[in-house]
């Protein structure tokens, strides 16, 4: 979703959504600066201002990364399926969802559209103890990590 939204004082807001091409438009917007807001999986990934004067193009790249793993059993270096990894944006103020992903029969996980920042990574599964590491996420090669669990 994207917003437009003007000062306290003045103009109206714009909302809408990208099509599949990544494409938008805003229209009845009034003249004047505004607060532009990209927000994806209920939390907002890109801010900046604008200053809208008619009719005009509004372009933004916006980049995320990625982090790639496996789980494994620290004694018998075996993979983990169905352990569970999230990552907590440690590098923002704002409350954000942590991201996750479960990992398949190999024990590997793969967690996309990752914004660039650090984070806590915590790996866990039931009969298991948890790891967590503090990791950094770019927005261009994969990070990659492993987890080593320990029987509980």
């Amino acid at each position: 979703r994207i917003s437009f939204l003007p000062p306290f004082e003045s103009g109206g807001i714009g909302m809408t959504m990208t099509g599949e091409d990544g494409q938008y438009s805003v229209n009845g917007l009034e003249d004047g600066e505004y607060n532009v807001s990209v927000t994806e999986f209920q939390s907002t990934n890109y801010s900046t201002s604008y200053q809208v004067h008619g009719s005009a193009t509004f372009d933004y790249d916006y980049k995320t990364g990625s982090l790639h793993g496996r789980v494994i059993d620290v004694s018998s270096n075996e993979p983990l399926a169905n352990a569970a990894v999230f990552l907590r944006n440690t590098s923002k103020t704002l409350f954000r969802m942590p991201l996750s992903a479960v990992t398949d029969a190999t024990g590997a996980f793969v967690v996309e559209s990752v914004e660039p920042g650090s984070y806590s990574a915590t790996a866990r599964k039931d009969g298991y103890g948890v790891e967590v590491k503090e990791i950094t996420v770019g927005d261009s090669a994969a990070q990659d990590v492993e987890f080593r669990l320990a029987r509980n």
